[in-house]
């Protein structure tokens, strides 16, 4: 007898010395389903939280291939999120990161590749939140100056300034400007 939501698979054959076989399968569809919503959500919540631990692996090799560059210097007070070395970017365009500052200003400058020409300077305060050494940094650059010649390579510094003028942990971003 079949109940309602159940399949029911029903075969009969002749087996070894002329008896009948009769085999006979019984699934719950509402089981069914249940087990194939639960495999489904137990899939995608591996593979979710398997990108999670990508993007930690890769923002950790970030982090430890930049640290590597600059040694154990005191340069690894400033870290720049965005841009990176070498990327193309946009006017205007934004600078992300952390620092650890002494005196919470952060000094950033845009320099023509190759002639050295200043094109934009600019000191932004950098406060790290309570009990921890680094604080966020966001800056959206515009330069109004004209730009370097085609291919607009710039370079930018991002340096800490000391209250007597003197720069220290200076960060070079070369970038090229679209």
């Amino acid at each position: 007898m079949q109940k309602e939501g159940q399949i029911i698979l029903k075969k009969e054959d002749k087996g070894e010395g002329g008896k009948k076989i009769k085999i006979e399968v019984k699934v719950d569809f509402k089981r069914l389903l249940f087990y194939g919503i639960a495999a489904l959500f137990i899939y995608f919540l591996l593979s979710y939280s398997y990108k999670l631990i990508l993007k930690y692996e890769d923002f950790y090799y970030l982090i430890n291939a930049y640290s590597q560059n600059q040694g154990d210097l005191p340069q690894n007070n400033i870290l720049v999120i965005i841009p990176a070395a070498g990327e193309k970017v946009y006017l205007p365009f934004l600078i992300k990161g952390k620092a650890r500052t002494f005196n919470n200003k952060l000094v950033i400058q845009v320099r023509n590749y190759p002639t050295g020409e200043l094109l934009y300077k600019e000191a932004i305060d950098v406060f790290p939140p309570k009990g921890k050494q680094y604080g966020d940094f966001l800056k959206k650059i515009e330069i109004l100056n004209p730009l370097p010649t085609y291919p607009h390579s710039i370079i930018i510094e991002l340096y800490l300034e000391s209250t007597s003028g003197s720069k220290s942990n200076l960060v070079t971003i070369p970038v090229q400007v679209q």
